[in-house]
């Protein structure tokens, strides 16, 4: 995610199996040897061999010692742009979940090519912050997000509606974010339709883990890395989860479902379980870093886990990086950057395919050997 500062970080992971690691399967699921027959099958389709892992994996470290952690902890998120050209010819509606809104830029990042109507989203919801005076010289983000938007001018269709579920147990971000719903969006039952989409952005006052209950929970927290170890003022906040809230919600399918928990992703992710087995998000967005030490969680466990449930992951950067099927020990980095996936088979995934590094890698190869 943009955002390295979003806090939904939680206690509840202890109501995990004991002995558990994150990323866990509830006691009902079996797993399926066809469905580990199948991702070997699909692996060896997409040509990554022993030798290509290794490859990826060095291209990658060495893009990451030059460019500095930003290479992708900082992502611009290329492929929502892909997304929204897939769901030109669809129901006209989208559907966003921002697990750790924060300042909000993710969802204004995806907004751009759904809602083009209302010019750059990005600088919008900046100006906003920086008439409220919240967050002072830190309203565009550690990242620059306020400054970020697409290449070129978006000459997609607009989406009729964008519904946006909005994430966020910090009183501070809550007040932010209500904001700018009000200066760029109008309220969730009567929305601005002037723009060309309808944007119904729901600010929820809750915490997202592997459980319902209550968390003591900052909520007042505005600075980097918030989570509940700190010594500020707390409050009992509600804690849901992803399957619950869909069920609650009557949402059937998600178009992102985009999580930032500092630490906690992986306990979001098991929380999630029947939404991502039954591939009712298409698309999955993720922080990875090295407070999963909070959760239990490793890259390799997680990737396991939304392997066996259908997804294809990759490491978000300028360059896609593929992860399933095509591992090496050494992109177990835990620092700090942001994993995308992709339910597999789906014209989302062979998109995301074609952003690869791997992709460019055996396209500038097969345009040298058409010159020889």
């Amino acid at each position: 995610m943009h955002l390295r500062y979003s806090i939904v970080a939680l206690h509840l992971i202890l109501l995990a199996p004991p002995l558990a690691s994150a990323c866990w399967f509830p006691s009902s699921h079996k797993r399926s040897r066809a469905s580990r027959k199948e991702q070997h099958i699909w692996a060896s389709l997409n040509g990554c061999s022993p030798r290509t892992a290794s490859w990826q994996a060095d291209y990658f470290l060495a893009r990451l010692n030059e460019s500095g952690r930003g290479y992708t902890s900082c992502a611009r998120h290329h492929w929502l742009e892909k997304l929204a050209t897939l769901g030109q010819n669809g129901s006209g509606q989208a559907t966003i979940i921002d697990i750790g809104c924060n300042r909000g830029y993710f969802t204004s990042t995806a907004l751009n090519y759904w809602a083009p109507g209302f010019g750059n989203h990005n600088r919008l919801v900046h100006e906003v912050h920086q008439a409220g005076g919240q967050y002072g010289g830190g309203a565009c983000g550690v990242c620059g997000d306020c400054v970020h938007g697409p290449a070129a001018p978006v000459t997609l269709q607009p989406q009729d509606e964008v519904d946006v579920h909005c994430f966020e147990p910090s009183l501070w971000h809550q007040r932010a974010l209500g904001a700018v719903r009000a200066a760029l969006y109008g309220p969730v039952d009567a929305p601005k339709t002037d723009k060309g989409t309808a944007v119904r952005w729901h600010v929820l006052p809750y915490a997202v883990s592997n459980a319902t209950g209550t968390a003591h929970f900052p909520t007042n927290c505005t600075h980097e890395e918030c989570n509940f170890d700190l010594n500020e003022q707390k409050a009992d906040v509600n804690v849901t989860t992803v399957d619950d809230y869909m069920k609650q919600a009557r949402i059937r399918y998600v178009d992102v479902l985009k999580i930032d928990t500092e630490g906690f992703d992986p306990a979001v992710l098991a929380g999630a379980y029947n939404t991502l087995r039954r591939h009712r998000a298409e698309v999955l967005s993720f922080e990875y870093h090295g407070f999963w030490f909070r959760s239990g969680g490793t890259l390799r466990l997680c990737l396991d886990y939304l392997e066996e449930l259908g997804y294809s992951c990759f490491f978000d950067a300028p360059l896609l990086f593929k992860l399933t099927g095509c591992w090496d020990p050494r992109l177990e980095i835990k620092e700090w950057s942001n994993i995308v996936c992709a339910v597999r088979g789906s014209e989302t995934e062979a998109e995301m395919n074609a952003l690869t590094a791997l992709r460019q890698q055996r396209a500038a190869h097969q345009a040298h050997e058409g010159r020889r």
